[in-house]
């Protein structure tokens, strides 16, 4: 993804919930303390849209290492992945892929969980 879209999603969803809070504005120019529980509001909605792109973004950062330990001859998990694939060695190429969406689904498991914690009207499995 790119770094300019990146900013200019993260700015809206940030500044969206600041929009919504005009009964809070008053509270906010008067007391210091309503200012820090207003931001730390508005900053835990705003974390639920946001989190997904990071893990869009940690799942990218990996298929882009296979690419970099090729270009520049670093070992690693990606070098193994390609070194396979220009093999057919298809044992090796299962498990590394096999690793590669373990860790896609580890991240997606703590995403899911972490619902729960930045927002409290998200609860798993209840009614």
């Amino acid at each position: 993804m790119d770094i300019g879209w990146l900013n200019f999603f993260f700015q809206g969803i940030l500044l969206q919930p600041f929009c919504h809070l005009f009964p809070f504005q008053f509270k906010i120019r008067t007391n210091p303390a309503g200012k820090q529980a207003v931001i730390r509001h508005a900053l835990r909605n705003a974390m639920v849209p946001i989190l997904p792109s990071i893990l869009a973004e940690v799942v990218g950062v990996l298929s882009g290492s296979m690419i970099l330990e090729n270009l520049y001859n670093i070992p690693g998990i990606g070098t193994v992945f390609i070194s396979a694939l220009n093999m057919k060695d298809y044992n090796l190429l299962m498990v590394d892929m096999a690793f590669f969406t373990m860790i896609g689904l580890l991240a997606s498991i703590i995403l899911d969980l972490s619902y729960g914690f930045l927002d409290p009207r998200i609860r798993m499995g209840e009614r």
